[in-house]
């Protein structure tokens, strides 16, 4: 506790000799989000309508990717630990697949 009370007195002091700065990082930070708010739609693209068929794109509606490809037999994962194994258990499960803690050669 004494150790975020001598950071917290530290940042005060430093807050207090540049001052201009205390005053101008928000000033700052707030222009830049009003810069970005006024300027997002002539950031954000618009392709041509004959750029669609240029690019050849022919699918815009989203897929089930669990429906539409094949979904792996087996996963294998490196290293063996406590967290790539809970890692690997939250896939098998979002998979819908069975969890199996067997491994080839073991």
């Amino acid at each position: 506790m004494r150790a975020i009370w001598v950071l917290l007195w530290k940042n005060a002091i430093i807050r207090k000799r540049r001052y201009i700065f205390t005053i101008m990082e928000p000033i700052v930070t707030l222009g830049f989000f009003i810069l970005l708010f006024v300027f997002r739609k002539p950031l954000t693209a618009k392709l041509p309508p004959n750029m669609i068929e240029k690019l050849g794109v022919r699918q815009t509606e989203p897929v089930d990717l669990m429906s539409a490809t094949p979904m792996p037999q087996t996963i294998f994962f490196y290293p063996d630990n406590v967290l790539t194994r809970e890692v690997m258990e939250l896939a098998c499960y979002s998979l819908y697949m069975n969890v199996t803690n067997a491994a080839p050669g073991k």
